[in-house]
């Protein structure tokens, strides 16, 4: 989400790919930016002033004044799989061919690379997430070891974007995260590997003023979107496989409101406390969820 507007990745077959814009005051398709690439929801960071797009071998900027590509930052022999953005920078995980990551910077006014930061282990390209909150850039990932056929969750590291250079790693095993208030959420299975449909899953809260995690708990939620003083809001999947939008209690973890299902496979959502909705990205367009109307909200559709 960024200049008043949600975006969202698209492809059509034989069609290299898509970022589709989406007005947030009339849920309607205003334009449609060919890219080299079409990008996953944690492949795209939008601000007011640019909208950023990670593929194979580039970064591509889009003015979202004109909606068009105005500068690629190349990157050669690799893939970026998760970047974030601000007004100042942008941070991306970028992975050559042998699985090796690095934390990239681009300085958001000259489109320069700025720093590299070596990620090492963990980071392989897969479900990578990079995000900022506490002053501090966040990454995870999660490693899938073709010998095991298994897949093992990272250890949660901290840059320092004053230095560009790590400031911990935390060893939490994890699969997913969320950022809170002084805190950053994140969950990971009980044995530290996915490896069955029976998997038990745990959370962890990290203080961000002594790098420390609190004792695992339990927490009924895949997909965390948005954790804030008043609720905390899910996504994911109910014992019927239809997804739902969930919101919970922040203290007690309990569940307060739930949406109505939406039948689909979907691909990502993101959560928007400051309109009151949570968007939902499906095979067939893009679900509107109002989150302000309470349990069981209607969902109004917009299909790109």
């Amino acid at each position: 989400m960024g200049a008043g507007s949600v975006w969202v990745g698209v492809q059509e077959e034989g069609d290299p790919g898509a970022l589709v814009r989406i007005d947030l005051a009339t849920s309607r398709v205003v334009a449609e930016v060919p890219v080299a690439d079409s990008p996953a929801r944690k492949q795209i960071a939008a601000t007011d002033h640019a909208v950023w797009v990670g593929g194979d071998g580039a970064i591509e900027r889009i003015d979202p004044a004109t909606d068009v590509v105005v500068q690629r930052v190349q990157l050669p022999g690799r893939y970026i799989s998760a970047l974030t953005a601000d007004d100042t920078a942008v941070w991306a995980i970028a992975v050559d061919r042998s699985s090796a990551s690095t934390l990239i910077r681009i300085d958001a006014t000259t489109d320069a690379v700025v720093a590299e930061i070596p990620l090492e282990a963990g980071i392989a390209g897969y479900e990578d997430q990079v995000l900022l909150a506490s002053g501090s850039v966040w990454v995870l990932g999660v490693t899938w070891i073709e010998e095991e056929n298994a897949e093992y969750g990272s250890d949660l590291i901290r840059v320092d974007p004053d230095s560009n250079e790590i400031v911990a790693r935390i060893d939490v095993d994890g699969f997913h995260m969320a950022a809170g208030d002084g805190e950053i959420w994140v969950e990971f299975p009980a044995d530290g590997v996915f490896d069955s449909y029976d998997e038990r899953w745990r959370w962890a809260k990290v203080d961000v003023d002594n790098n420390q995690p609190s004792e695992p708990f339990t927490f009924d939620s895949r997909g965390l979107e948005i954790v804030s003083p008043d609720a905390l809001w899910s996504v994911g999947y109910d014992e019927n496989d239809y997804v739902r939008i969930t919101r919970f209690d922040p203290d007690l973890l309990t569940k307060e409101a739930e949406s109505a299902p939406i039948r689909s496979y979907y691909h990502d959502a993101i959560a928007d406390p400051s309109s009151g909705s949570v968007w939902v990205s499906t095979q067939e367009g893009v679900v509107r969820v109002d989150i302000n109307k309470g349990p069981n909200p209607d969902a109004a559709t917009t299909t790109p």
